[in-house]
């Protein structure tokens, strides 16, 4: 149930143009932060997201979340 809960989460937001961030995807999810993130990096192992690092002067660093071309996340709905 989680899966499907974070592959919406993660649809809604790309369609939104917004960037994927573990936070938001959670709180769009409905779902804790500690069943999030094992869940994002599953998907970037394997290779259904990827991710870089966002730096901004005076907030902690934090990851961005990609679809990576070629992957339809409808697949795990």
């Amino acid at each position: 149930m989680a899966v499907k809960a974070v592959v919406r989460a993660i649809i809604q937001l790309r369609d939104e143009d917004e960037s994927i961030y573990g936070y938001e995807v959670a709180v769009r999810a409905g779902v804790a932060s500690g069943v999030v993130y094992p869940i994002l990096a599953r998907l970037e192992r394997e290779h259904c997201l990827s991710s870089t690092w966002e730096h901004e002067p005076g907030r902690p660093s934090r990851r961005v979340y990609q679809i990576t071309e070629g992957w339809d996340p409808t697949v795990l709905l």
